[in-house]
Parts: structure tokens; sequence; C-alpha cells
């Protein structure tokens, strides 16, 4: 099986792996999967895999096989479960809370 290589970035939430990525200019578009807790972003460029568990992200640049990046999705998901929905819908719900925090700064200083 083909190894692709990724950046591994440790951060306490989904907000700072969002500022993470504006930095870098990967920009976020949108959550597109949520299961246990862990996220499938899609970037500007590329897709990432937030761990909201652990707070591991591993940003996968656009010519890495999107096919690929679900199956590691897949794999990270059946690594972190099984998990409570209430306790996963938690995570979800914080870390999108995380982004909008920093979005909505971000959209202040705009101004």
């Amino acid at each position: 099986m083909a190894k692709y290589n990724y950046v591994l970035e440790e951060t306490k939430d989904a907000g700072s792996l969002y500022a993470y990525c504006d930095v870098f200019n990967l920009h976020f578009i949108r959550f597109e999967k949520w299961n246990s807790g862990i996220a499938l972003i899609d970037l500007e460029r590329g897709k990432a895999i937030f761990n909201g568990q652990n707070g591991k992200s591993y940003i996968f640049y656009e010519d890495v096989p999107e096919d690929w990046i679900e199956v590691q999705y897949k794999r990270c998901v059946d690594k972190y479960s099984p998990i409570s929905s209430y306790a996963a819908n938690r995570i979800k719900f914080d870390n999108e809370a995380a982004v909008k925090k920093i979005v909505d700064k971000k959209r202040a200083m705009d101004y």
C-alpha cells in the first residue's frame, strides 16, 4: 500500500487547527464528516483529519488521493471507537464552536 506525506499538527481544538491552516494558506472550506469525535475536513488545497479526542490533526495536500484519505479517516474512527454518542456530539459541538469563535474574531478584525 502506498504511503503519502502529511503534516501532523497537535492542537488544543479545531479552532487552533483553523488558525494554523489559515497561517499556512490551507483555508478551511467545511467539516465534511464527523464520526466518534473525528472530523474529515475539506481544505482549499487538500483535506485534513482532525481527532477531537486527542487534538491531533493530519493535513493531506491535494496530491494525495481522496479515496486513500477516506480509508485513513475510517481507520482513525475505528481506532477511537466506541465512544458514546453524547461524548462524540460534545466533541463536535465544542470544536465547531472553537472554529466559529476564531472566524468571528477574524471577521471583527476585517472591519
